[in-house]
């Protein structure tokens, strides 16, 4: 059951060019958030931006069992705003929110296919299953070079990751539904997707009819 609450802003990270981890300690949303949850972070009594906005957990428990993070970029006012945040400064948190993912039967692997800041939402996934002792593996597209920090917790938790990037500054160049065709055609997989909605569009239409796909919506509510 999603609840209201003040949190305090332990480290608010630099990942790379406009991109960022905030973290804050939340005994009751660490043990409460499931992968693909979300949650809404305001600025408590401001009026501009009024309205919260939606922000996936990124990384749950993982440097200690009360510790959330949330990985974004900045797109606007908002984000604006909360990277000028530091530590010791506080956020209001609606959560958790949204449909979990379920975890895929034994003999599917899981393929995790995300697009640009979509990646934030594929992270806690990542780590249940590796705790489930499966194999994920991540087919990752973006823009270029200025994105490719953002895969920073898959190559901690030594998940491999595939790369399109538009500009072919690595791997394929192009985007990410090329490498998804291959990993189809081998069979024997489960589709997690997180990104862009036309990237999710294409996601589904390749999967239809031929494979599970769960897909997470990232939209303003």
């Amino acid at each position: 059951m999603p609840f209201d609450s003040l949190i305090q802003i332990e480290e608010n990270r630099r990942l790379g060019e406009g991109a960022f981890v905030v973290s804050f300690r939340s005994p009751t949303l660490a043990a409460e958030t499931l992968p693909g949850q979300f949650v809404m972070l305001g600025f408590p009594g401001a009026s501009e931006p009024l309205l919260r906005r939606p922000y996936s957990l990124y990384q749950v428990g993982r440097g200690g069992p009360d510790l959330c993070e949330v990985q974004y970029k900045i797109v606007g006012q908002g984000t604006a705003r909360l990277a000028g945040m530091r530590a010791g400064e506080k956020l209001t948190c609606l959560g958790p929110l949204g449909v979990a993912f379920h975890l895929p039967p034994r003999d599917r692997a899981p393929l995790l296919v995300a697009g640009g800041i979509g990646i934030a939402g594929l992270m806690h996934l990542g780590n249940a299953l590796l705790e489930a002792g499966r194999e994920p593996r991540l087919l990752y597209g973006c823009r270029g070079r200025e994105d490719l920090e953002l895969t920073e917790g898959f190559h901690h938790a030594n998940i491999p990751v595939d790369y399109a990037t538009e500009d072919g500054s690595r791997g394929l160049h192009g985007r990410v539904t090329a490498l998804l065709e291959p990993a189809l055609a081998a069979g024997g997989v489960e589709v997690f997707a997180c990104g862009p909605g036309p990237m999710l569009h294409a996601v589904a239409q390749s999967t239809a009819g031929r494979l599970p796909c769960q897909v997470s919506m990232e939209s303003h509510m």
